[in-house]
């Protein structure tokens, strides 16, 4: 722009043009695309004719608060630099909610940008080390990272970063006969433990010793467990000896840590498998389906879940017992209102009590466990 803020661009003509405006950096002025729209996805679209130049295409460019700090290689002291990084700002409750960012500087380690005023977490990536949010915090546990507050007008700085190390989580996998090789073995993550929900951290293979070895980034409350392959006979274990994911051992690791002893020791589970069909006949893809049992309590307990294939096909591993009820229920990708099929128990029975019950023989597999849904 000119001294009065005017600008003229040169563009052939044609349709489908954005426009945005971006002040110089270090100022206050935020990112803003025509007309007064901050994101590209949400500008309204100019035009031009060879004979009708686009005029009018103005911006009142809005205040914003910055934020500055440094990135230090994992002495704290050493700034990263000569290597390609970037830090961003999330809003706090939607992490695909990009607010901006900028590229560290590869000769001081030093990145500033502008935002809007607000509440944010701030997340640091850079070649060969694990992506960490502020305040030294691995990416897979965002909800507790240290949250980062703007203002207008005003400079949020000191928000340094100091690069983590990676660490490692090792074992051994075997069974009554000896090692297990080519056994996946995961590292997940679980914020709440009355909830579950797990985020994925890491993963790795054991070898022909069964020796397994996981790179993980440092953090708390990491669960590792196997993960069979289709058409196993071993049900997923969580360490130590838990079949269940609440009855895991939650795992700590401290920075540039190898910690080892994570062993498995496999028993044999049943494989039940079965193909899940319409009203027609025809077998049903992407159908949900799961086997429980009751434990001596009353409490209901997971066996394991898997979802149809293309030819309705599914297989599931669960440990041995007695007294598992198999269910078919609605995709996760489909809503309530798109499906019209009740909750099916086998065999096509619509409740736990009437359905038949399974028993589960170490080693052994139960066939045509099959649902016609109606």
């Amino acid at each position: 722009t000119g001294p009065d803020g005017s600008y003229e661009l040169a563009a052939p003509a044609g349709t489908g043009y954005i426009v945005r405006a971006q002040a110089p950096n270090g100022t206050f002025f935020l990112l803003q695309y025509w007309s007064n729209k901050t994101q590209a996805s949400e500008a309204d679209i100019v035009a031009t004719d060879t004979n009708a130049p686009a005029e009018n295409i103005n911006f009142n460019l809005q205040l914003g608060g910055r934020i500055e700090g440094t990135v230090y290689e994992p002495d704290g002291s050493t700034p990263l630099i000569h290597t390609w990084g970037f830090v961003e700002a999330q809003t706090t409750n939607d992490i695909s909610d990009f607010a901006g960012g900028d590229d560290i500087d590869q000769d001081d380690g030093t990145y500033g940008f502008t935002v809007a005023p607000g509440i944010y977490h701030l997340r640091a990536e850079a070649d060969g080390w694990p992506d960490q949010y502020y305040d030294g915090v691995p990416e897979s546990q965002q909800d507790l990272a240290t949250p980062v507050t703007v203002e207008v007008s005003q400079v949020t700085s000191g928000i340094d970063f100091t690069m983590l190390v990676p660490s490692y989580i090792e074992g051994n996998v075997a069974d009554d006969f000896g090692p297990v090789s080519g056994m996946q073995v995961q590292v997940s993550y679980v914020s709440d433990t009355n909830n579950w929900w797990t985020s994925w951290v890491g993963q790795g293979n054991s070898d022909a010793s069964g020796d397994y070895s996981v790179e993980v980034p440092p953090g708390t409350n990491y669960i590792v467990s196997t993960q069979p392959n289709d058409g196993s006979v071993y049900p997923q274990e969580y360490w130590s000896n838990a079949t269940v994911v609440q009855d895991a051992t939650l795992v700590v690791v401290t920075n540039n840590m190898t910690l080892s002893g994570i062993d498995f020791s496999l028993e044999l589970g049943t494989r039940i498998e079965g193909q899940v069909r319409n009203e027609l006949g025809d077998p049903m893809e992407s159908v949900m389906v799961d086997a429980h049992r009751f434990a001596t309590n009353g409490s209901n307990i997971w066996g394991g879940g898997d979802e149809t294939d293309g030819d309705g096909n599914y297989g599931i591993v669960v440990p041995a017992g007695t007294g598992y009820f198999v269910r078919a229920y609605r995709p996760w990708s489909v809503s309530d209102e798109d499906w019209w099929y009740p909750e099916t128990f086998y065999s096509n029975k619509f409740s736990e009590p009437a359905c038949d019950h399974i028993k589960a023989d170490a080693g052994s597999t139960v066939s045509n466990v099959d649902f016609d849904l109606a």
